[in-house]
């Protein structure tokens, strides 16, 4: 097979992932959803955002705090774990 139609047989398994994933893109997106969830959640997507507002309208100001800390730990492991990939795919590449 020419090389303008594409991979020869034995290179489409690894040429077919690079050309379908995109591992900054992905990690990214990810990140991305993560943070969008709880947003989500509250305007009755459901989820950890659906608790927190719930809590907020019941005015229970000590569960409000320890969600919003744990959302902000969560988002920050998230971070934190999706910077470390990004630089070990920037590095491998």
């Amino acid at each position: 097979m020419p090389a303008s139609l594409g991979p020869t047989r034995l290179s489409w398994p690894a040429k077919a992932d690079l050309v379908f994933t995109d591992p900054p893109i992905a990690i990214y997106t990810w990140d991305v959803a993560f943070r969008a969830a709880t947003v989500v959640g509250f305007f009755g997507g459901g989820g950890m955002g659906l608790y927190l507002k719930r809590t907020v309208q019941s005015l229970e100001t000590q569960r409000v705090a320890a969600i919003l800390l744990t959302i902000v730990a969560l988002v920050t492991v998230a971070e934190l774990g999706s910077g470390w990939l990004r630089s070990r795919v920037r590095d491998w590449r």
